[in-house]
């Protein structure tokens, strides 16, 4: 009785080391999973904050465009008061509303990336939020 219980315990501690070998056989192949999810998720991140970063320099080389036509409409502006030709006047005139509606053109534009940007913020919060899960 006592070698049958032996064998008993033998058999239940056997069973327990083979639960055990293949509950490690699948941890590395999870772990593995995690880490290139974990990967995957920080690159998609990094993407993101590049997107981000070319949407804003967009949008600053927008804003300079911009003070470039504001200096432009100035000088026209200043060259049209010197000038005692009509016809310069005009050409100065139509340069100027040239400008303004070129303005107005970049002025949308920056909005449109503002826009993109703020959308842009948020697809960061969500990579940001999913780098931490994974």
């Amino acid at each position: 009785m006592d070698e049958i219980e032996q064998l008993l315990i033998l058999q239940d501690r056997d069973q327990k080391i083979m639960r055990m070998e293949e509950e490690l056989s699948r941890v590395e192949p999870e772990k593995s999973a995690l880490m290139a999810k974990s990967e995957e998720a920080n690159q998609h991140l990094q993407e993101t904050r590049k997107q981000a970063q070319q949407i804003e320099s967009q949008r600053k080389d927008l804003e300079l465009e911009v003070e470039s036509k504001q200096s432009q409409i100035e000088r026209y502006a200043a060259q049209q008061l010197e000038t005692r030709k009509n016809e310069e006047y005009q050409a100065l005139a139509k340069e100027i509303e040239t400008c303004k509606s070129e303005i107005i053109s970049l002025e949308d534009r920056q909005l449109e990336l503002m826009e993109a940007a703020d959308l842009k913020q948020g697809d960061i919060d969500a990579a940001n939020t999913a780098a931490k899960e994974a």
